[in-house]
């Protein structure tokens, strides 16, 4: 169900700041690795970001009808879309790995690739027990994702495997691991990357 929530607002201005989500879809991401075929299946929301006046803030019945009615709004400025680690995920891999889509106009498929190496912050953070750890790959290599506890000590290895160009999103569940500070590592070539999490149960 399409929500909508009122997260600043500004009394100088008179405005307040809205963050609305939409409705819920399925995206569907087939690649081909070897001759063999993966798909992947995740949720996907809408997320929308905008500013209007206080007195016309809007409650979740009047932001679903915007989307739905028979002479729809024009929609505020549209953001991104993303997907909902919530919704069911599944993929012919043992990891749960998520193709991350954003949606482009008018640029070349070439300009879409990540033009360098990067293992994002994973989010949530602190978390429990289950984070998603997002990471980009200019180019296709062997990756690999590695958890060490505070003593430095490996405690699992999340992704091992060769993977396309793109930035992906991956599911971590801790459930096994007790409370504490943990280091995730990404590993691709010659270029490696360190953040540190936070499990709290």
């Amino acid at each position: 169900v399409a929500v909508v929530a009122d997260v600043h607002t500004d009394l100088n201005t008179m405005t307040v700041l809205e963050e609305g989500v939409g409705y819920p879809l399925n995206i569907y991401v087939i690649t081909e690795t070897n001759g063999q075929l993966y798909v992947t299946r995740g949720g996907m929301f809408s997320y929308y970001e905008f500013t209007q006046p206080m007195d016309n803030r809007l409650t979740d019945e009047a932001w679903q009808a915007m989307q739905t009615g028979d002479s729809p709004q024009t929609l505020p400025v549209w953001a991104e879309s993303f997907f909902d680690p919530l919704q069911d995920i599944s993929n012919t891999e043992p990891q749960h790995v998520n193709p991350y889509y954003r949606p482009y106009t008018g640029i070349d498929e070439g300009d879409l690739l990540p033009e360098a190496y990067q293992l994002h912050q994973n989010y949530p953070n602190p978390f429990n027990p289950t984070t998603t750890i997002e990471i980009s790959l200019p180019a296709r290599g062997m990756v690999i994702l590695t958890v060490y506890d505070i003593l430095g000590r490996e405690v699992e290895t999340i992704l091992e495997q060769r993977m396309d160009a793109g930035t992906y999103a991956i599911q971590w569940n801790a459930n096994s691991l007790p409370t504490g500070i943990y280091f995730i590592r990404l590993v691709s070539g010659d270029f490696s990357q360190i953040r540190k999490s936070l499990l709290l149960k």
